[in-house]
């Protein structure tokens, strides 16, 4: 298993500023961010490239051709802010967001988290909050699309009330490989809607349990998620897979013939790649075995590289 310690003394010795490394032959798979830090690796973990910001990397979205990356600045007061997109190549940073787009009166400032992008590469799915720190987070948040070419914003109107007419807390939205769905986690359930925001089916009924979260897509017909009393139990079950079009559910070891400690504590699933957090470490799995990120936590976000891990779909998902 290869190691990969991030700390302070690690990015000292990394020492660089933009770009770290010139691509080798063997394209990274995987993009993470820790400490404000973008790093590109190997699916065996090796760290090809990294790049520093500013502001810091936080949470972001990375394109299918893996050359521009859409982040939230890192800052563990906010839990939302500003869009801004990174090219890969050359380091440079651009504010994207330029809103009001939907809270345009009474509730102060509006800010932007969970960046998805579609799998042309040529839009982007995000969280809106009406307000950037507080409670309203909590209460507030549709979904919004960008079309990166001429940066117009799409509020999906499905995802705008939800619930008895309140607000939707909507968060962690996710593309369906096909580009024609979107996954989107509520407070305490899951839906999935269309790109155009005209309708939203939930999943509650199908995944069981007082809380679902959806974790990503396994091709366009399977969804992995974790169901539970609360969200502490939601965690610590095995993830399962629920098939849309047939609505059975299948245990994710069973759909990925894995072990079943390897389908608990998920933090991130990008078909073949997953990530559970394992103490106080991410341990990345993927078709090249798996690889630890150390001294993870909260300012640490993994993301795979669509295009650059591509696996059969399991039969189950067929």
């Amino acid at each position: 298993m290869n190691s990969l310690r991030l700390n302070a003394t690690a990015v000292a010795l990394i020492g660089c500023i933009t770009a770290c490394y010139t691509w080798p032959a063997g394209s990274p798979s995987v993009a993470y961010s820790h400490a404000g830090i973008l790093y590109l690796a190997t699916g065996e973990g090796r760290t090809v490239k990294s790049i520093s910001t500013v502001p810091p990397i936080g949470n972001f979205a990375i394109s299918p051709d893996g050359k521009t990356a859409i982040f939230t600045p890192l800052n563990q007061r906010l839990i939302a802010d500003n869009l801004f997109s990174l090219n890969v190549s050359t380091g440079n940073v651009e504010k994207l967001t330029r809103g009001p787009y939907y809270y345009r009166s009474g509730h102060g400032s509006e800010g932007y988290s969970d960046p998805s992008f579609s799998p042309n590469g040529q839009s982007v799915v995000f969280a809106v909050h009406a307000e950037r720190a507080g409670d309203a987070v909590e209460t507030a948040g549709p979904l919004a699309i960008m079309d990166l070419r001429t940066r117009k914003v799409t509020i999906l109107k499905s995802t705008t009330k939800v619930s008895e007419g309140s607000a939707a807390y909507a968060n962690a939205p996710q593309w369906s490989p096909d580009g024609k769905h979107v996954l989107v986690n509520f407070e305490a359930g899951s839906a999935i809607t269309t790109e155009q925001g005209d309708t939203l089916e939930s999943l509650d009924s199908r995944m069981g349990g007082s809380v679902q979260f959806s974790l990503g897509w396994i091709g366009a017909s399977c969804v992995v998620y974790v169901a539970g009393a609360d969200f502490k139990e939601a965690d610590s079950k095995s993830a399962k897979v629920l098939n849309l079009n047939t609505g059975r559910t299948e245990a994710l070891n069973e759909v990925a013939t894995t072990a079943p400690a390897t389908a608990m504590h998920l933090v991130s699933v990008s078909w073949p790649v997953r990530v559970r957090s394992e103490g106080s470490d991410f341990l990345v799995l993927g078709t090249n075995g798996e690889w630890r990120i150390r001294d993870a936590s909260g300012n640490t976000f993994v993301r795979a590289i669509p295009e650059a891990s591509g696996a059969p779909i399991p039969s189950f998902c067929k």
